[in-house]
């Protein structure tokens, strides 16, 4: 008789990573749509112009660094160690748990789920954001036209 596992969440990985920058506030300026998915569809287009797998650890440290700056210029108090740390983490989370872990490395299939991801991305980060914030989220919508940017 062959062993049998339980059935893996679908997307598990995708909700680790949204209740991580959750938890972390790890995203744009506010708590709009294309501000909230702005880390995950940075890491997401850049895997789409560099996806040669030699091309990985540049990709991680490159990613570091400008989420980090986005976000220090999108915050009024800046950034500190602790939220950068974080942010680094965020990126290692993506690659190892998102890309490797659940798309087994293949950054294509991944990009050919792009659009999935980033909308189950954002419910489970709306649904981690404290009480007060997922208010705000929920009510806020972006300018016409910014939706389809985002998800596209």
């Amino acid at each position: 008789m062959s062993e049998q596992h339980e059935p893996r969440e679908q997307h598990e990985a995708v909700k680790r990573l949204a209740e991580f920058a959750a938890a972390n506030y790890i995203w744009g300026r506010s708590s709009k749509r294309t501000s909230l998915l702005d880390p995950f569809a940075r890491i997401l287009e850049q895997l789409e112009r560099f996806p040669d797998p030699r091309d990985r650890d540049l990709l991680r440290a490159s990613l570091k660094s400008d989420i980090s700056r986005h976000i220090e210029l999108a915050s009024r108090y800046g950034v500190s160690a602790e939220r950068k740390q974080a942010i680094y983490q965020y990126v290692d989370l993506f690659f190892d748990e998102v890309l490797q872990r659940e798309h087994h490395d293949r950054v294509q299939n991944l990009l050919d789920r792009s659009r999935l991801l980033k909308g189950a991305y954002l419910l489970f980060l709306r649904d981690a954001l404290p009480q007060s914030l997922r208010k705000a989220a929920d009510s806020e919508s972006d300018e016409p036209g910014d939706e389809d940017e985002a998800v596209s």
